[in-house]
């Protein structure tokens, strides 16, 4: 399993991508009490395309070559701080 960090970048089809905010939301298990938690990664991409892609989702297209990563995390700060350029 891959660990993917908010600022993370990579290329998805020749697109450059980049994790802008990663959702953790979890569920209860029914009756056992326990908590599943699933992870989805809201991505800004190069051309302004917004997508949001679950963790395993993500994780199968890095396995099969779909995306690569460039970067595991950015320097750049938090997107609205790159984004506000203020």
């Amino acid at each position: 399993m891959m660990e993917v960090k908010h600022g993370t970048l990579f290329t998805d089809n020749g697109k450059v991508g980049m994790v802008v905010k990663i959702y953790k939301v979890g569920s209860t298990g029914g009756p056992t009490s326990s908590i599943t938690w699933h992870e989805t990664y809201e991505i800004y991409y190069s051309d302004g395309t917004i997508a949001f892609i679950n963790r395993d989702s993500f994780e199968q297209m890095a396995e099969c070559g779909t995306i690569e990563i460039l970067s595991s995390s950015s320097s750049l700060g938090t997107f609205p701080d790159f984004y506000n350029w203020d």
